[in-house]
């Protein structure tokens, strides 16, 4: 700052930017730095303003580049200050907004324990299927089994049944033939036989097939 009136500028003195409008500067090549017009005249003042540092310049000649850049610390801060905010703002520096949505974590304590209960009824219904389902195949194993066992003993009687039908295959199939009208003669024969031999037995086999009565054998 310009602190003494009147004051006669040397060409080692240099003034900072506080004495100069903004349009009295012009960005670098590469838009970093600010760097005053040479047609630039200083036109703000403050007198009644004094800086605790003055800057003393160096005693070489300086271009007007380097001396605008070599200003107090105070200046230097005012100027970063200015171009910073000229510059386009870094998209990742962007304000990012508040975050809205409800997390899970945030839930009402109402809402958690019906969540739970809802949680506990599902897996007891699960555990009920579970045994059900292992108590109908228990049943089906049993019945599996049981049938197994069944079509055995069958198999078996069949056997049997087969083995007794042989000890009576040479016996004439005609003998057990209902009869149209009268008994032929081997049934007569063979009816005889039996009768005599146990009657008993005569009546047993006479429920089973048709053979003449008794009374009719006796004549």
């Amino acid at each position: 700052m310009i602190t003494r009136k009147p004051w006669t500028p040397s060409k080692f003195d240099v003034i900072c930017s506080d004495h100069f409008f903004a349009d009295d500067f012009i960005l670098s090549k590469h838009k970093k730095l600010k760097i005053l017009k040479d047609t630039a005249v200083p036109s703000i003042f403050s007198w009644k303003k004094q800086h605790q540092k003055e800057f003393r310049p160096s005693k070489k000649g300086l271009s007007s580049e380097t001396c605008t850049s070599l200003v107090s610390s105070e200046t230097c801060t005012s100027l970063v200050s200015s171009v910073t905010s000229t510059e386009t703002p870094h998209p990742e520096c962007s304000t990012i907004p508040p975050v809205t949505a409800e997390h899970s974590y945030t839930c009402e304590p109402d809402t958690l324990k019906r969540k739970y209960q809802e949680t506990l009824h599902k897996l007891d219904q699960t555990q009920k299927d579970l045994l059900n389902t292992k108590r109908r195949e228990k049943r089906a194993k049993v019945c599996t089994e049981n049938v197994l066992r069944e079509l055995k003993e069958q198999q078996k009687i069949f056997e049997e049944a087969q083995q007794m039908l042989e000890a009576y295959k040479d016996i004439p199939v005609d003998l057990f033939k209902k009869p149209s009208q009268e008994y032929t003669d081997d049934q007569k024969q063979f009816a005889k036989t039996l009768f005599f031999y146990s009657p008993k037995a005569y009546a047993y086999l006479r429920e089973k097939l048709k053979l003449p009565h008794p009374v009719t054998i006796r004549r």
